[in-house]
């Protein structure tokens, strides 16, 4: 899971890449406020200038749900019944001082496609502001903060057992 979310997000980058040099190459994404990409990249993220984190704010605002479909159609083929089950036993523990929900996978896919956007603007704006390091330097909204650490720890640690 851990490394299809990878090649997921790494994929996006490189169809962000092409529509940006050819628009009329592949297909276009048909729900972007009513504008094909080309427009939507030039518009909103001046072209993805160099050494910005645009792309990232592109895939934050208009690819996630993509990439936890994806995550979704791909999941019984990459964990095994006992990681299933063993995530499905798990605690999460979002809200300070309430008791704790269990694991889900839905909420699994989106703290999972939400790694590696930790430096994008939105990201920034909306839950937490990391360190090099990946220690929280800022927390806008503590549940989702909380939220995106357990579940990819939960993710990183379960998942990676025989």
């Amino acid at each position: 899971m851990l490394i299809a979310k990878t090649i997921i997000h790494e994929c996006i980058h490189a169809y962000l890449n092409i529509k940006l040099c050819d628009p009329t190459i592949g297909m276009d994404i048909p729900s972007i406020n009513n504008m094909d990409v080309q427009n939507v990249i030039n518009m909103n993220y001046n072209g993805f200038r160099p050494n910005t984190q645009d792309q990232h704010d592109f895939i934050y605002n208009f690819m996630l749900p993509t990439m936890q479909t994806i995550l979704f159609q791909v999941k019984d083929l990459l964990v095994t019944p006992t990681q299933n089950s063993d995530m499905l036993t798990l605690t999460m523990h979002i809200t300070e001082g309430a008791s704790g929900t269990p694991f889900n996978w839905t909420d699994a896919y989106i703290n999972l496609s939400l790694s590696g956007l930790q430096n994008c603007n939105f990201f920034k704006n909306e839950i937490a502001t990391f360190d090099t390091q990946g220690n929280i330097t800022t927390t806008v909204n503590s549940s989702k903060t909380a939220s995106f650490i357990q579940y990819n720890n939960y993710l990183k640690n379960y998942l990676n057992k025989n």
